[in-house]
């Protein structure tokens, strides 16, 4: 099995009244305002309390993001976001990018590392998402 799907869109019973973030399309490690990502999660060895995490990303392919943030079991599934500075406004915005998914040995200039590894939201997942969400694409403005 690939993690480059390791995602899914979850139906709630009812609308939730509290702000939550945008999707965005995952911009390349260059191209990352700050060159961090940032995430929260409920760790397994910290029962209850969301914990927050941000850190850089090492290496990159075209669907995974590799890196080394201090991530336990329990947080698989959050979603990782970039902070973006909106066009002639003081104010930044947040935007999900990617989503933990877990570590993973990676083959780096032939030397095996362990990551903490994240699904980037591509165009195509963009798309696929928002088709899910929506039920057609004419709601979907590019991330």
């Amino acid at each position: 099995m690939t993690l480059d799907y390791d995602y899914a869109v979850l139906e709630l019973k009812r609308a939730q009244k509290k702000k939550f973030m945008d999707l965005g399309i995952s911009p390349e490690i260059d191209k990352m305002p700050g060159s961090r990502v940032h995430f929260s999660g409920f760790d397994d060895d910290r029962v209850g309390q969301l914990v927050y995490r941000f850190c850089s990303v090492s290496v990159e392919s075209n669907d995974l993001f590799y890196q080394y943030c201090d991530a336990e079991p329990g947080s698989s599934g959050s979603g990782i976001y970039i902070r973006l500075k909106e066009p002639n406004k003081k104010k930044w915005n947040r935007k999900i990018i990617a989503i933990y998914s877990g570590h993973q040995w990676v083959d780096v200039g032939g030397e095996q590392q362990d990551y903490n590894v994240a699904i980037r939201i591509t165009p195509l997942k963009y798309a696929q998402i928002c088709l899910w969400v929506h039920g057609n694409n004419a709601d979907c403005s590019q991330g």
